[in-house]
C-alpha cells in the first residue's frame, strides 16, 4: 500500500498469487513489513479483501470476501523454500513498487543478492510473508443468456448444520 492511500483512503488493488487452497482458506503470499509494496504494508493489523476467480471461457467467477490476517513465519518459510531460486532472489533484491532510477539499478540489486546467496539456501526475507483470507462471504456466478445470470451467496451463518446461508441473488 502506498503512502498516499492510507493518508486518502484510496483503493488499492494487487494482484498476488493464491499459493494454497485449504479447510481454512486461501493463503495469500506477497511481501510484509513496511515496504510500499506489502499488501499491508504494516499499517492494519487486520483489515477485509476479495479474491476473484474468473473462468472466461466457461462463464464463471468465484469471489470470496473476508477477514486477512498475516500467516505465522513458519508457514511463510515453508512456502518461500518452494519458490524457485531465481524468486527468492528476486525477493531479496525488489523493494517492490518502491521507485527505480532505471533497469540498471534491479539487475545490481540482483547480481548483489545472486552473490550474496552464491552457494548457500536463501532464507525467507524478513520483508515477506503471507496472509490468509477467511471467507466471510462466497459467491458463485454463472453467466446466462440475454444477462439473466445465475447467482448463489453464501454468507457465514450460525447454522449448526453448515454454519453457511445461501441465497439467490438477482441477475
Amino acid at each position: 500500500m502506498r503512502p498516499y492511500q492510507v493518508a486518502t483512503a484510496a483503493a488499492f488493488a494487487l494482484l498476488a498469487a493464491v499459493a494454497m487452497i485449504d479447510s481454512r482458506a486461501g493463503a495469500l503470499v506477497d511481501r510484509t513489513g513496511t515496504q510500499p509494496g506489502g499488501i499491508g504494508a504494516g499499517f492494519y493489523p487486520f483489515w477485509s479483501a476479495a479474491i476473484v476467480f474468473l473462468w472466461k471461457e466457461i462463464d464463471r467467477q468465484v469471489s470470496v470476501t473476508g477477514g486477512v490476517r498475516r500467516v505465522e513465519d513458519d508457514e511463510s518459510d515453508a512456502y518461500f523454500a518452494t519458490r524457485p531460486r531465481e524468486a527468492q532472489i528476486g525477493a531479496w533484491a525488489s523493494p517492490q513498487s518502491s521507485v527505480l532510477s532505471d533497469r540498471r539499478e534491479l539487475e545490481e540489486r540482483v547480481g548483489d543478492v545472486s552473490a550474496r546467496f552464491r552457494d548457500a539456501p536463501i532464507p525467507r526475507p524478513p520483508h515477506w510473508g503471507g496472509y490468509r483470507l477467511t471467507p466471510d462471504a462466497v459467491e458463485f456466478w454463472q453467466g446466462r443468456p440475454f444477462r439473466l445470470h445465475d447467482r448463489f451467496l453464501y454468507t457465514r451463518d450460525g447454522d449448526d448444520r453448515t454454519g453457511w446461508r445461501v441465497e439467490r441473488l438477482s441477475p
